[in-house]
């Protein structure tokens, strides 16, 4: 909390999850090669993500008015991954893992005794990145792709008795 009305927050991850050695079958096909990056691509784990957010806060004699705004990132996976080694019983170059994401949500909301509205806005940017496209089955020519929820508005609402 910088101040009484300000609370600014920050939280960062690092994951960095690889095979330790290689593991084939007997004929050579390679399974998983030592340091290439644990899951399947393009649904791989981001190695850095990270939340800021910002709130600020008035007080009003029946209740609290309040303003936010948060930033979540991911950043990219460069790899190695096991779909790149022509080796690799599941050997697919093309594949590629999702993109550096960077998402913007607001709020502004009021507190009152018993009850809760905030108006909020997801994806304010409305930013859709290409993530997770994949073939329906080998061969086929049917894709699946997925993005970010797109730019969202809306109000929520409570009340405690």
């Amino acid at each position: 909390m910088l101040t009484d009305r300000l609370r600014v927050s920050m939280a960062v991850g690092l994951v960095d999850v690889r095979y330790t050695r290689t593991v084939a079958e007997s004929d050579g096909t390679v399974i998983v090669d030592r340091g290439t990056q644990v899951g399947g691509v393009p649904s791989v784990p981001a190695p850095w993500s990270g939340t800021v957010s910002a709130r600020y806060e008035w007080p009003l004699e029946a209740g609290t008015v309040y303003v936010g705004i948060e930033n979540i990132v991911h950043s990219h996976n460069s790899g190695p991954f096991s779909e790149w080694d022509p080796r690799n019983i599941n050997y697919s170059p093309r594949v590629r893992a999702d993109p550096a994401t960077d998402m913007l949500n607001l709020h502004i909301g009021l507190h009152r005794s018993c009850a809760h509205i905030q108006f909020f806005v997801t994806n304010a940017l409305n930013r859709l990145p290409l993530l997770q496209s994949t073939a329906d089955s080998v061969g086929s020519s049917l894709i699946y792709a997925y993005t970010l929820r797109p730019l969202t508005e809306g109000v929520a609402g409570s009340c405690a008795f």
